[in-house]
């Protein structure tokens, strides 16, 4: 898997602080697998299901289906 950092101008990691905010604190984790597990189904329904504006309110996985190059490196 590979993990892009998104950075705000203040230098904030935006994908962290959306998983933490949006999702991880609003679970009862008690366990280092259950927190392994909600990190992937968060990054499963970002990458999968939920449209990106900055992908002209595509899905990622279908934008790069559709575009690879947007992601070379």
């Amino acid at each position: 898997m590979r993990i892009v950092v998104s950075l705000s101008p203040s230098g904030v990691d935006l994908s962290a602080t959306s998983l933490k905010f949006g999702h991880l604190y609003q679970c009862e984790i008690a366990t280092a697998s259950e927190l392994a597990e909600e990190v992937e189904s968060y990054l499963a329904l970002c990458n999968e299901a939920r449209p990106h504006e900055a992908l002209g309110q595509r899905i990622p996985l279908a934008a790069h289906r559709a575009d690879q190059y947007l992601f070379q490196a």
